[in-house]
């Protein structure tokens, strides 16, 4: 199979001659590297994401509540705790 790495070509070399890798086949194989990461965290970012909705799910009905309740609430462990 042969890959058309022509639109990429300018910064590979760029990459080669600015002395951070020693040849293009570094260059390429740093890419890939890195898509492999971002594969890998992408599939962690989703997978966390299914659980926290299967835990979100499974914590029952949701109910109503009232922003100010909270605050009340919450001013008043504040005041307790002093």
């Amino acid at each position: 199979m042969q890959i058309n790495i022509a639109p990429f070509d300018d910064f590979i070399h760029r990459k080669v001659a600015s002395g951070q890798y020693a040849s293009p086949s570094e260059v390429v194989c740093e890419a890939l590297r890195i898509l492999d990461y971002h594969e890998r965290l992408s599939r962690a970012q989703f997978d966390q994401l299914r659980e926290d909705v299967e835990v979100g799910l499974a914590s029952g009905v949701a109910t109503d509540w009232n922003p100010e309740d909270i605050k009340r609430e919450g001013r008043s462990k504040s005041q307790t705790r002093k």
